[in-house]
């Protein structure tokens, strides 16, 4: 009889993101190292990622409910969870489920506070993937909620908030900041709103264009994705489910995508880099036959390599607990195109 053991979080990820794929013969050198990094000791007991916690319970809970219990002669090797690792998702996504249904209940009200005041809004991130595109709202945690508005609406905006019983925080750089953030503390716990004016700040070189995305309250799947990566690559997947996200997206909605779309927004955004890393990231981790579902290369090249070896050294300080800061900004200039990253070398210098 097979030795059993014990099924790991990027594992689990694996099964439920690339479904009956065999992903075995497709795993790199980086997929094994992440998979020995994210190990349960550290995602439970060292705070390594802890935004996944929630959404592996799920993954236990809903896609494979008898994992924990069926008998070893109806599981496959490594196809087990001690119970107590169990146990304690399932304390973390309740939690995040009732920290969720707070959030998502008062940006429901501000909601329809911004209609009635005929202001154009878009949801942003966290908000929107938990509404929208993971399987449970309680699968995606969020610090805050994220809200793009247009220029000339940011004074009423913050009259709403205030009037709602929001503070407004202070920003240690005003003039480069793209968002102003909220706070009202309540009852049920602290709730932060981050009222955004713009998507990027300039000095990371993309160029996203506001100007048609007001006809709806999302912003539209490419454009979405695009921004996702761009946003994701930015932090150097700092939380890995920033990754996540982009990979539910296109597990949810691949069929609808329009690639060509894609490829333009990411060179008229001036993101290609970024897009093509994050779609690397996803065959290379979590879903193995990406690669041939879309027009842009994710093919292992000199670029992907660098990506990937500054990925893991980001991962790697941050489960020995310390700041990957330096590490972070690697990422950023190893995306940049040659013009921006001068631009940015110069003002980083004169801070």
């Amino acid at each position: 009889m097979a030795e059993e053991k014990v099924m790991t979080p990027l594992e689990m990820l694996n099964r439920y993101y690339a479904a009956d794929v065999a992903f075995e013969s497709n795993r790199g050198t980086l997929w094994h190292k992440m998979n020995e990094l994210l190990s349960w000791e550290n995602l439970m007991n060292k705070d390594y990622q802890p935004e996944l916690r929630p959404l592996l319970y799920y993954i236990i809970a809903k896609r494979m409910p008898n994992i924990d219990q069926a008998p070893p002669s109806d599981r496959g090797v490594g196809e087990t969870i001690p119970h107590h690792i169990v146990d304690n998702l399932k304390n973390d996504y309740l939690r995040n489920l009732k920290r969720n249904m707070i959030l998502l209940g008062e940006w429901e009200r501000l909601r329809k506070e911004f209609i009635s005041n005929d202001i154009k809004f878009i949801t942003l991130k966290g908000a929107y993937l938990a509404e929208n595109v993971y399987e449970h709202f309680a699968c995606r945690p969020m610090a805050d909620i994220d809200i793009l508005v247009k220029e000339q609406d940011i004074e009423r905006c913050r009259q709403i908030l205030n009037e709602g019983g929001y503070v407004r925080m202070p920003e240690e750089n005003q003039g480069k900041a793209i968002h102003d953030t909220y706070l009202q503390a309540g009852p049920c716990g602290e709730i932060s709103m981050e009222l955004h004016r713009r998507l990027t700040n300039a000095l990371y070189g993309a160029r996203f264009d506001l100007g048609g995305l007001w006809g709806g309250t999302y912003l539209p799947l490419e454009y979405n994705l695009v921004y996702l990566s761009w946003h994701a690559v930015r932090h150097s997947f700092v939380k890995l489910i920033w990754l996540c996200d982009c990979a539910e997206l296109l597990r949810k909605y691949h069929a609808a995508i329009d690639w060509e779309d894609v490829v333009c927004k990411s060179d008229l955004y001036n993101a290609r880099k970024q897009v093509q890393l994050c779609l690397h990231l996803i065959g290379s981790l979590l879903i193995p036959e990406i690669s041939g579902r879309f027009p842009m290369s994710t093919k292992e090249t000199v670029a992907s390599q660098i990506g990937e070896r500054i990925l893991f050294t980001v991962q790697k300080t941050l489960a020995r607990q310390r700041d990957p800061d330096f590490f972070t900004k690697l990422l950023t200039i190893h995306t940049m195109e040659r013009k921006t990253l001068f631009k940015f070398a110069f003002a980083y210098l004169k801070q």
